[in-house]
């Protein structure tokens, strides 16, 4: 046996001890919250399926199966406030009990299915010690996924081109969510963190995904973290130029324009030149039918037969707004955006009282991932994939809950009611 600071043999000793030393930590992280990682990084490798179904598809539900459990395992109560998201819900829940299609009962499962694995989330016993060990296992999963990329685009061989076309896309928006964390903790004065998002940022430009690379480049003068003015100005203007860097690039000109090429004045939707995937056409499909039922809509999964009974080959509509609009309707769209917008004021009002920087750093991500939610449905299907994104942003929004109450706080001090008086402050 060697003495721990052996001279013979330091460095493999001293490795050794960060190993173990970061086992330790990865250890405290509630079993949840590690499960939604690993599927939701399973969900971007592209793992195999089983028995059928794809691998996609579990990563979302077994999270689901994992939550439900948390209820009928005894711990403390749900931190979370239910009451935020409570419109949504009945709206979804309500459309889904006529349900009678497959399709239809499981668009509602997934559209719910993030607002639950949030609420077992928020169950959990999560201190700063533990909100310290999620932080540094997304670090770990960003590696993970640049992994990914190199693996199977199979540049660690030198024989293919990089570029997933639409099997990457779920990934971009993993990235993307981790992207919003980082430039939240590089806002709060960890600087290091910036690199970290420069890392996930570069993904969706090597993958050609549009709506990706713009969102991934917003994120970051936008975020909610405090911000001075003038950083946030010369952050803007250099994610103009770095978007205008990665437009000239002849991957996303040949992805943007039939052509090949192209300037920024031919970004039109009356361009014919502009290559959108027939998604302008899709769109204006839609229109007509959702006029017929403008305020409830036709219910759930009613926009996938709806295309295909238009003649369209395509699954999703790749707007999650006309999606919303043509199932649930304008109430279904309005209590969305509601309780979206309900829930990011509550989360700012938990980062402007809390003491522990981890709590405001998840709190401050929390109001950032919608952001990028928002842009994101405005071209793809991102509420569809709770095993990309949904999950894991309602797993950081949960954390924000379990951390903050429960005790852990100041007696009663965080309100259950999004509107209540009473701060929120953590002790230290």
């Amino acid at each position: 046996m060697y003495p721990s600071r052996s001279i013979a043999f330091p460095h493999s000793l001293q490795r050794a001890s960060s190993l173990r030393r970061v086992f330790s930590e990865v250890r405290t992280v509630p079993g949840i919250v590690l499960v939604v990682l690993v599927t939701t990084l399973y969900a971007g490798f592209g793992g195999p399926g089983l028995g059928g179904f794809a691998g996609s598809g579990f990563a979302w539900i077994v999270p689901l199966a994992v939550a439900l459990f948390c209820f009928l395992w005894p711990r403390p109560a749900v931190a979370a406030p239910l009451l935020i998201w409570l419109p949504w819900l009945a709206v979804v829940l309500g459309h889904g009990g006529a349900a009678h299609e497959r399709y239809e009962i499981q668009r509602t499962t997934m559209f719910i299915c993030p607002m639950i694995v949030g609420l077992a989330v928020s169950m959990c016993r999560a201190g700063p010690r533990q909100l310290r060990a999620f932080l540094m296992l997304c670090k770990f999963a960003a590696v993970f996924l640049w992994l990914t990329i190199l693996f199977r685009s199979h540049l660690v061989f030198g024989s293919a081109p990089l570029g997933w076309g639409a099997s990457g896309a779920g990934l971009v928006m993993t990235t993307t969510l981790l992207a919003v964390l980082f430039a939240v903790e590089g806002a709060m004065n960890r600087t290091k963190s910036f690199l970290w998002w420069l890392a996930m940022a570069a993904i969706p430009s090597l993958l050609v995904a549009r709506t990706g690379i713009v969102v991934s480049i917003v994120v970051l003068p936008f975020t909610a973290a405090p911000l001075r003015w003038l950083w946030r100005l010369g952050l803007l203007c250099c994610g103009g130029g770095l978007m205008l860097a990665v437009f000239m690039l002849p991957s996303v000109q040949q992805k943007m324009f039939y052509s090949g090429e192209g300037e920024l004045a031919d970004l039109t939707w009356d361009n014919p030149g502009l290559r959108t995937n027939a998604r302008n056409a899709i769109w204006e499909a839609m229109l007509p039918d959702i006029a017929k039922r403008p305020w409830f809509g036709h219910g759930p999964g009613a926009a996938f037969e709806g295309l295909k009974m238009s003649g369209w080959a395509v699954d999703h509509p790749h707007n999650d707004w006309l999606r919303l609009l043509y199932n649930y309707g304008i109430i279904g769209c309005a209590a969305f955006l509601i309780c979206a917008g309900i829930q990011m004021y509550h989360l700012l009002r938990i980062a402007g009282s809390a003491v522990s920087v981890e709590v405001r750093i998840l709190a401050y991500t929390g109001v950032s991932s919608f952001v990028a939610l928002f842009l994101f449905m405005i071209t793809d299907n991102i509420i569809n994939y709770p095993n990309f994104f949904g999950n894991l942003q309602f797993t950081i929004i949960g954390l924000v809950y379990a951390a903050s109450g429960m005790g852990r706080i100041g007696a009663g001090s965080l309100p259950m009611h999004p509107f209540a008086s009473r701060p929120v402050t953590m002790l230290a």
